[in-house]
């Protein structure tokens, strides 16, 4: 046993020991394997690492996803290119961390809060879902992200209500037109032609 780990190992799952089992593939760097025999043994987390390590990032995610590792979990699946999973587990991520900071949204803190929501926006929209994509931008004050996401999702009004409250009134007289509001377009654009000293035709 002590010279050929594979004989060891052999002999461990035949008396159903799966976790020495696992443990002894990671040390011999079959991870897929011992990611598979720590399922066995109901020890998910040391089957997400492993999954992780031998390049199952999908199956890390999964398992990562059960346990409520947010940020391992969204990490794994954006690795697997699993957008729609990603952009969920960068939600939960995103909404654990803006509870954590109760109510402190502010300096460094918000930054990260700011750059959490631009990755989840990231995997949401890859995944098509704009509308989501943009209220995790609102939920962390990233209004022109998410006036730009809801024009995606054809939201057209509220974007152009977040163009206008940012002073982009081009943009905001553009998407009321597009939205059908026609008077509001009209006057803003009116507004920017007396702005730029123009007169109107």
């Amino acid at each position: 046993k002590l010279g050929d780990p594979e004989k060891g190992i052999a002999l461990l799952i035949e008396n159903g020991l799966n976790d020495p089992a696992a443990s002894l593939l990671a040390q011999i760097g079959h991870h897929g394997e011992a990611a598979r025999y720590y399922l066995k043994a109901g020890k998910e987390m040391l089957a997400a690492e492993n999954f992780e390590k031998a390049g199952e990032h999908r199956s890390a995610g999964e398992l990562y996803a059960r346990l409520k590792s947010h940020k391992e979990a969204a990490l794994s699946f954006s690795k697997a290119k699993a957008w729609k999973e990603a952009g969920d587990s960068y939600e939960l991520w995103f909404l654990e961390f803006r509870r954590s900071l109760e109510g402190k949204e502010q300096g460094k803190a918000l930054e990260q809060l700011q750059e959490l929501a631009k990755a989840a926006a990231y995997h949401l929209r890859q995944a098509g879902e704009f509308k989501r994509a943009a209220e995790v931008c609102l939920a962390a004050r990233l209004p022109l992200p998410a006036a730009e996401l809801l024009t995606q999702a054809g939201e057209l009004e509220r974007a152009a209500d977040l163009y206008f409250e940012k002073r982009d009134l081009k943009k905001a007289a553009e998407l009321y037109n597009r939205a059908g509001l026609k008077k509001r377009a009209a006057e803003l654009i009116a507004q920017l032609c007396q702005k730029e000293g123009r007169a109107l035709d």
